[in-house]
């Protein structure tokens, strides 16, 4: 399983041409220092990682094969994520799947549904971590969002109850 995750994510990679503008695209939720600063000679380290980050944060996904599929040691990546996004891998990983869901909601799918489709393991888990990171939990989250697009819609229920 592991090999066949590496095999295929360094397959993508050979297959795929980067360019700087790839990483704010892939991560618009976080914002990485240049690749200078970062220690990246070859000024792709960014683009790859968001790469492999796009293609499979809906799947279980560790550190160690990420490491693995960029060439580097998983002790090397740690250091250079912190360096250039100030967090470690499964922060990184929970943003951006938590800024996935936030798209999912609009196309009213069930928490539980959403939860599933950006990788998250538990709803429990996905609720705490939604909570954490906007202040509100999925379901507030949801209602507020409907609120906005159906305003009319929500006046009428809450009257007729």
């Amino acid at each position: 399983m592991k090999l066949d995750f590496i095999s295929r994510i360094n397959g993508f990679m050979q297959t795929y041409s980067f360019n700087q503008e790839s990483s704010t695209q892939v991560l618009p939720c976080l914002s990485p220092l240049p690749p200078e600063v970062i220690g990246d000679k070859s000024g792709n380290f960014i683009e790859r990682f968001s790469f492999i980050l796009a293609g499979s944060y809906h799947q279980p996904l560790n550190h160690i094969d990420v490491a693995k599929s960029l060439s580097m040691s998983h002790r090397h990546l740690h250091r250079k994520l912190r360096v250039a996004f100030g967090m470690n891998f499964s922060q990184i990983l929970c943003r951006f799947r938590l800024n996935k869901a936030l798209a999912l909601f609009e196309q009213e799918l069930q928490i539980a549904q959403i939860c599933e489709k950006v990788g998250f393991s538990s709803s429990s888990y996905f609720t705490k971590c939604f909570r954490r990171e906007f202040g509100v939990s999925p379901k507030q989250y949801q209602l507020q969002l409907n609120a906005a697009i159906y305003p009319t819609e929500l006046n009428l229920l809450s009257k007729a109850s």
